[in-house]
């Protein structure tokens, strides 16, 4: 029979793993997110995004120590995110997303890893791009100027022959409700119907004429520990996307639709 000393001991070990469990979030972990962003600025130094009330945490696509915010069914916890810009450099927000008690604070956005060879040729299924900042407004691009955005097409079907695939990447850290904080990498991403030549076209006369793109759907993947934002960055197939079954919902449709007209229409305004 074990006496009150051992049971004491046992205790107080479970107690001293539990604190220590809960002081640094556990490298490895997974959070999955989705909502809806305005892109207000679309020219230099980068597309001011103001995210659209909460977002949605995934329901299923947690691990680690942020698998109890998954809701296989029932309403999905929600988290509260911070307005962004999307341009190329140091980028230090505290709190950027917030939920559950941990809190991901953004540190840089790293430029795309993607060359821009592609960036402007007739559309095909496997071609990537990352545009110059300069494309969207600034008036001097370089090589130090590269958007953190990055792009590639997605074979389709007969009805949508090709899907724009659009993301950035961010690296910071994460902290839980005790102990240190972890460093963790993240991505944000759209799929759009159409080429990453029409997006990019859209975007710039869009600048041009300072026309946001109001409700831009969009998911994320943060992973603690995950990917260094100086060894090396997440390319588009890394996410995940499958494009037999990316999502087409009216918010996605309207976005690219928005994008083309308004394309169209600052070119009639030039040729004017």
């Amino acid at each position: 029979m074990m006496g009150w000393r051992h049971v004491v001991r046992a205790a107080a070990a479970v107690a001293a793993f539990g604190t220590a469990a809960a002081a640094q979030v556990a490298a490895g972990s997974v959070l999955t997110f989705q909502g809806a962003a305005d892109a207000l600025d679309l020219g230099t130094p980068g597309v001011q995004l103001d995210f659209v009330g909460p977002v949605a945490i995934g329901t299923t696509g947690n691990t680690g120590s942020f698998a109890g915010l998954n809701r296989p069914s029932g309403a999905a916890v929600t988290a509260t995110v911070s307005d962004l810009l999307v341009g190329q450099g140091p980028q230090p927000i505290a709190n950027l997303l917030t939920v559950g008690g941990y809190r991901f604070s953004l540190t840089v956005l790293p430029r795309g890893p993607f060359g821009q060879a592609e960036c402007y040729v007739a559309p095909a299924a496997g071609q990537t791009c990352t545009p110059y900042q300069g494309e969207l407004g600034n008036p001097r691009p370089g090589i130090d100027l590269l958007s953190p955005f990055y792009m590639a097409n997605l074979p389709g079907d007969a009805t949508t022959p090709l899907y724009a695939a659009v993301a950035f990447n961010l690296v910071g850290t994460v902290a839980g409700p005790r102990g240190p904080a972890s460093a963790f990498f993240g991505t944000i991403y759209t799929v759009l119907p159409g080429s990453y030549q029409q997006v990019l076209g859209g975007l710039e006369f869009a600048g041009g004429f300072g026309a946001p793109l109001p409700g831009v759907p969009f998911s994320g993947r943060f992973v603690v520990g995950g990917r260094s934002g100086a060894s090396g960055m997440a390319e588009i197939v890394d996410i995940g996307f499958d494009p037999t079954v990316a999502p087409e919902p009216a918010t996605v449709a309207l976005v690219a639709g928005g994008l083309v007209l308004v394309a169209g229409a600052a070119r009639r305004r030039r040729s004017a």
